[in-house]
């Protein structure tokens, strides 16, 4: 059976007159557009357009599909506003990861608070388990990390960032303008205890890098690695929203010279908050978005 998101897709070739137009106005890539029109076709078993050089034009069969797309479009749509003032009389059953949750959703919370929406925040330490919580219905919107998205999910990247490292003012590496991964990985480490993506990243980066991993405590806690790296007993790293709120003057943050130690962020998230996400992150962007 289509979807009304695949009737919408066509609804927006035809009164764009063109695919690439229309993949434009929808944000995602000409060719996964096309496909999806094929698909469309393959489905209906008949043909809906004939492209040209032009443009596209529609066949009998696709002019009859367009006058019902619209009729089913436009009661779609009632009925969305119908349902929103109850999303927006509910409260927003939001979850993140630790250091998202303290550094790049207050700004995010404070708005939905200035326009009357009650949240309710869960903290989890893994993007598994806050999914999980996603799956069960019991958050309306996540927001996690190095997602790779899943079938029938609506997510979005927001963006990437990457992790820098802290060290004592009094290391012999905080004069470095940089530090290359070998340089970084050779000295005892502070990091955060299983389960935790960020410790996942850098297992990941230690793979590729082909260098052990060296720890010299491991903390549940992010926000206390600072603290302990500060009194001298090893180096860590943190995502960069975390090291522009560091002000400890006895830690230096430096980059690592590496483009791929980093995290990306995402939000995943129910049908019925996407006007609330897309009043905040605009509209979505081909390379954040999976099915759904």
């Amino acid at each position: 059976m289509f979807t009304l998101r695949q009737l919408h897709a066509f609804a927006t070739v035809v009164e764009q007159g063109s695919l690439n137009k229309a993949a434009d106005a929808l944000f995602v890539s000409q060719p996964a557009l096309t496909k999806q029109m094929s698909q469309l076709e393959e489905q209906l078993q008949c043909r809906l357009l004939i492209r040209k050089t032009t443009g596209v034009v529609l066949t009998e069969a696709g002019r009859h599909l367009y006058s019902r797309a619209r009729a089913i479009l436009a009661e779609a749509e009632q009925i969305e506003r119908e349902m929103r003032q109850f999303a927006e009389e509910a409260p927003l059953r939001m979850g993140g990861l630790p250091s998202l949750v303290s550094y790049f959703l207050p700004s995010f919370i404070h708005d939905l608070h200035t326009r009357g929406q009650t949240v309710e925040m869960t903290v989890a330490d893994t993007t598994d388990q806050l999914i999980a919580k996603w799956r069960d219905g019991r958050c309306d919107v996540v927001f996690v990390q190095d997602f790779a998205g899943g079938s029938g999910m609506l997510s979005r990247r927001l963006l990437e960032e990457p992790y820098v490292a802290v060290l004592p003012v009094s290391h012999p590496l905080a004069q470095l303008p940089s530090l290359a991964p070998q340089e970084f990985l050779t000295e005892p480490l502070v990091v955060y205890k299983e389960p935790c993506d960020m410790r996942e990243s850098w297992l990941r980066c230690c793979e590729r890098w082909g260098i052990p991993p060296k720890t010299v405590l491991e903390l549940d806690a992010n926000e206390s690695i600072p603290m302990y790296v500060a009194r001298g007993i090893g180096i860590s790293f943190v995502p960069r929203m975390m090291a522009e709120h560091l002000h400890m003057p006895a830690l230096v943050t430096k980059p690592v010279r590496d483009a791929q130690f980093c995290r990306s962020i995402d939000v995943v998230y129910t049908p019925a908050w996407e006007r609330v996400i897309r009043q905040w992150w605009g509209a979505p962007q081909p390379a954040g978005q999976s099915g759904g």
